[in-house]
């Protein structure tokens, strides 16, 4: 890898891998769940107030246990640790690093990973480009917080969907029909 462009130096060491880092994933995956369905999604409704359809691309998971199953390890290894891979690791380390010494660089690479990240979500439309953002945000300050580390943000991510992906396979999820 070219001058320090590691699985490692973009948080991903195995040596980081703990326990405790990943109880912190879990527990940060459901706050983030809480705000999701607790604040934005009735909020995002209520601004909407029927302008917008609900987010219906994962509806054939309903009742459909073998695609479920298929779908959540997909998430798992695409959401949980491809996006954060990507997102928080590679795009926030390299503009952190192109900046260089400009006052703010760490908040510039911060906004910008997160920015795209919510635009890679535009399948879901601009209501779902708008959490996914906030979803970057939220799981790059724990990045951060963790001096880099990405397996509690990688955790969080993989908990979020996997509830997510649950509540729409039970015919659950607020954000259906």
């Amino acid at each position: 890898m070219r001058q320090g462009l590691s699985l490692k130096a973009m948080g991903l060491g195995l040596n980081g891998l703990s326990v405790k880092k990943l109880f912190i994933g879990v527990l940060s995956g459901l706050v983030w769940l809480g705000f999701m369905l607790g604040v934005y999604i009735p909020l995002a409704r209520y601004i909407a107030a029927g302008h917008a359809n609900g987010y219906t691309e994962y509806n054939f998971l309903i009742g459909n246990l073998q695609v479920y199953l298929m779908t959540v390890l997909a998430a798992w290894l695409v959401g949980g640790v491809y996006e954060e891979l990507a997102f928080r690791g590679f795009i926030r380390w390299g503009v952190t690093r192109l900046a260089g010494k400009v006052p703010g660089a760490r908040y510039y690479s911060a906004g910008i990973a997160s920015l795209l990240f919510g635009l890679y979500h535009i399948q879901q439309g601009w209501l779902g480009v708008i959490p996914a953002t906030l979803g970057g945000l939220y799981w790059t300050w724990i990045t951060v917080k963790h001096k880099g580390d990405l397996w509690p943000a990688i955790a969080s991510h993989i908990v979020y969907d996997t509830a997510v992906l649950t509540l729409i396979y039970l015919d659950r999820s607020p954000g259906q029909h």
